[in-house]
């Protein structure tokens, strides 16, 4: 697949512009009853902020496939920020035309890349 459906790529427009912004609401608004009642806010604020400097410099997301894992279909998405840092990893999985699932996968963090 190259690239993803409609829906899946709508959730993760508005995913996306949410972090950017930092509005929870927004975030879980694409999201089943369960994800909007376990993600708590001051996770979702972190995660935002903590990206803030990175987003302010530029994103480039990039959709890379899809996977089946716990009887859902995850999509997986890069995003590759402007300032030259470590891309990131994005899942996101949907079930019946919500967001049951996401993740943004940290980097591998206290590795050397010379050894």
């Amino acid at each position: 697949m190259t690239s993803p459906d409609y829906l899946t790529q709508s959730c993760f427009d508005t995913m996306l512009a949410a972090t950017v912004a930092d509005d929870f609401a927004q975030f879980i608004s694409v999201g089943d009853e369960r994800f909007k009642s376990t993600l708590k806010p001051e996770v979702f604020h972190r995660v935002s902020r903590g990206l803030a400097p990175r987003f302010q410099k530029g994103v480039t997301p990039t959709f890379l496939g899809e996977l089946r894992q716990s009887g859902f279909l995850a999509s997986l998405w890069r995003l590759r920020f402007d300032d030259g840092g470590d891309d990131l990893l994005f899942r996101m999985a949907l079930a019946d035309g919500k967001v049951v699932g996401a993740l943004v996968t940290p980097t591998f963090g206290g590795y050397d890349r010379a050894g």
